[in-house]
């Protein structure tokens, strides 16, 4: 439902009002679509202070089968398999497991960059 496409028993526990107009209408207010969306993904237990991901460099000799959120390993299993950050240094630690994922795979121009999500 709406603009960001939510479930309507979500839309129902968690809509917000954003907008200050008296209703949540997350089809024609943007501030309320997307401070319902910001909501549910609080619910969900998102913490603001923790990035999502970071652009990485991963070795050309690395298969692209590692790819996608089934594949997720952890960090030192990244590291040994030479992936750092766009700039060469060490990928972030964390204790969470670690997912690649490549914009386009094989067919994305060399300015494209995997992005390492943090999981």
């Amino acid at each position: 439902m709406g603009q960001s496409q939510i479930m309507p028993s979500e839309f129902l526990k968690s809509a917000v009002d954003f907008d200050g107009d008296g209703k949540s209408d997350i089809w024609n207010s943007v501030p309320d679509s997307l401070a319902t969306s910001a909501h549910l993904i609080a619910e969900q237990g998102w913490q603001a202070a923790r990035g999502w991901g970071v652009e990485a460099r991963v070795p050309t000799g690395v298969a692209c089968t590692l790819e996608g959120p089934e594949q997720g390993k952890p960090l030192a299993e990244w590291r040994k398999l030479g992936v750092t950050r766009i700039d060469g240094t060490p990928l972030p630690p964390t204790p969470t497991t670690i997912t690649c994922s490549c914009p386009a795979a094989a067919s994305a121009p060399p300015s494209s960059s995997p992005i390492i999500s943090i999981a």
